[in-house]
């Protein structure tokens, strides 16, 4: 059976992650700073499905990589680094607690839980896949969302190609979702003020995809069918890519982890 970890696995894009794999057969284990008390999916799950969950903040590496490294005890053949936030605020008036949040959490708790993952599966001899999760944000300024979020989802591109030349010859794989438009937290801000016809004007499908969509396409890049795919950034944005330019604007003082 898989087992694989899901950083950030509470809510959002890692929540739909997490309950789709379980709910293909997979053993779920997820790190998110928030607990499992409440997560009534969580509890649903089936004593052989249900793994390890692990209360712990990306931002404390320490604790990350000792969490992701007691859950790959237990077998690891996958992982998906899920977790993330976004700080609202224009560069100009950007913060240095802002930067560094951002970066430690997006960039930094991505790269230590995929470096723990993969020691792990490396000692147990049969490979695995990572996922991490990027954003379209990589390829273009979105406006609304901050240039530390844009900087972190960049890196996770480099990141995450970087890995995938370096531990193709353990038979580890590593690829990354890059989404649009997703109906979750962080993109609350945006559906209230905007609406779901405005943010969706210029995207060809004129659509936002759910958690769903893009737990498709990581379940997909995890599984046997993807054997032959490493080191790729598979978009799940509704065709934003293929244009130019976002009808988006505006900060909201908030920051959404999601």
């Amino acid at each position: 059976m898989n087992h694989v970890l899901v950083t950030g696995g509470a809510s959002g894009i890692g929540a739909g992650t997490a309950q789709l794999l379980a709910a293909t057969g997979s053993r779920v284990s997820v790190l998110d700073r928030t607990s499992a008390d409440g997560i009534d999916w969580w509890h649903a799950l089936p004593d052989g499905l249900r793994g390890h969950w692990a209360t712990v903040d990306a931002s404390d590496t320490v604790a990350l990589v000792a969490a992701v490294d007691e859950i790959a005890a237990d077998g690891l053949t996958g992982l998906v680094a899920c977790a993330g936030i976004s700080v609202k605020e224009p560069f100009v008036d950007s913060s240095i607690e802002a930067w560094t949040a951002t970066l430690m959490i997006n960039v930094l708790g991505t790269a230590m839980a995929s470096r723990a993952a993969a020691q792990a599966m490396i000692a147990n001899g049969k490979g695995g896949a990572i996922v991490t999760v990027a954003s379209t944000v990589a390829f273009g300024h979105v406006a609304g969302l901050g240039s530390h979020y844009h900087a972190s989802k960049g890196a996770i591109v480099a990141l995450t190609r970087a890995m995938a030349g370096e531990l193709g010859q353990h038979g580890i794989r590593v690829n990354a979702v890059a989404p649009g438009l997703v109906r979750t937290p962080l993109t609350e801000f945006m559906r209230q003020t905007q609406g779901e016809d405005g943010l969706t004007l210029r995207v060809p499908l004129r659509t936002m995809a759910d958690p769903s969509d893009v737990a498709d396409a990581i379940a997909f890049l995890l599984s046997a069918d993807a054997s032959m795919i490493t080191g790729h950034i598979l978009p799940v944005d509704a065709g934003q890519l293929s244009v130019a330019g976002m009808p988006l604007d505006g900060f909201p003082d908030i920051s959404v982890h999601g």
